[in-house]
């Protein structure tokens, strides 16, 4: 038995399996080989990641899965997500954040603008995950260019999630409009639970150039990205990590010893 495989070492992936009241998450952490990034990729090429293929795979086999998630920017700047990712599409003022999350950075916009994520497989529902914090730092947001909904900072910094209902299963898209002060969006999951469907629900947390130490960064230690993944503490926390990265600490003569201690 290969021993990363032992059954004993996986009781928290069997026993979210074992739930019939949510998705099982599965979160792939890695570099841009995970991340999608093709050198002459076009728009589309986030779809062609491991994530999304293995979702696919699972799917043919019978088995519930998605990969329909955008977190961070999982690149240098967002001109370039623009790029690699056709889902995504912005107006005005949205921009790489500061806050350094799973998936790249955080999504943020301080002036008139609007962010859209469109899934690429038929959904029903939405989970905004966003950085919570002072009073004044709010948005709207709606489903499929539909009537408008506010959510307002609370005053408390925190990881928050939204629930948002965008209807009959089918393609949807939802849009992140800002209102005031300066926010911050940590990403979207969405997914399909038509007469209470669950799945494998994949999230690619990948980042194109992140080496070992950048994956552990705590330098936000509420919201930041060993806060999202703390056990009991994140509504984040994925129930199964797949961590496959090595490429950039080799690129940039990081020691093996140095990449296994981070």
């Amino acid at each position: 038995m290969i021993p990363d495989l032992d059954p004993s070492k996986l009781m928290n992936y069997r026993a979210a399996r074992s739930l019939k009241t949510r998705n099982t998450r599965i979160a792939f952490i890695g570099d841009s080989t995970g991340a999608g990034t093709e050198t002459g990729g076009t728009t589309a090429q986030v779809l062609h990641s491991i994530p999304m293929q293995m979702a696919a795979k699972l799917r043919a086999r019978g088995i519930n899965a998605g990969a329909n998630n955008r977190f961070g920017c999982a690149s240098g700047t967002f001109s370039t997500l623009l790029t690699m990712d056709s889902r995504v599409t912005s107006t005005g003022a949205w921009t790489q954040g500061a806050t350094l999350v799973q998936g790249g950075n955080a999504f943020a916009c301080a002036a008139a603008g609007s962010m859209t994520f469109a899934p690429q497989d038929n959904i029903t529902k939405f989970d905004l995950f966003y950085r919570d914090g002072a009073a004044g730092r709010n948005i709207t947001y709606n489903v499929d260019a539909g009537g408008t909904t506010a959510l307002n900072s609370s005053g408390t910094t925190q990881i928050t999630k939204t629930n948002i209902n965008a209807g009959t299963s089918g393609a949807h898209s939802l849009t992140q409009t800002w209102a005031l002060g300066s926010i911050t969006s940590i990403g979207v999951d969405a997914y399909d639970d038509t007469n209470g469907r669950r799945e494998l629900s994949i999230w690619n947390w990948s980042i194109a150039g992140a080496t070992s130490l950048q994956m552990i960064d705590n330098s936000d230690t509420v919201t930041g990205r060993l806060a999202e993944i703390s056990s009991g503490k994140s509504l984040m926390t994925p129930d199964l990590a797949i961590i496959r990265m090595g490429i950039n600490d080799w690129r940039t003569s990081v020691s093996v010893a140095s990449m296994v201690a981070s």
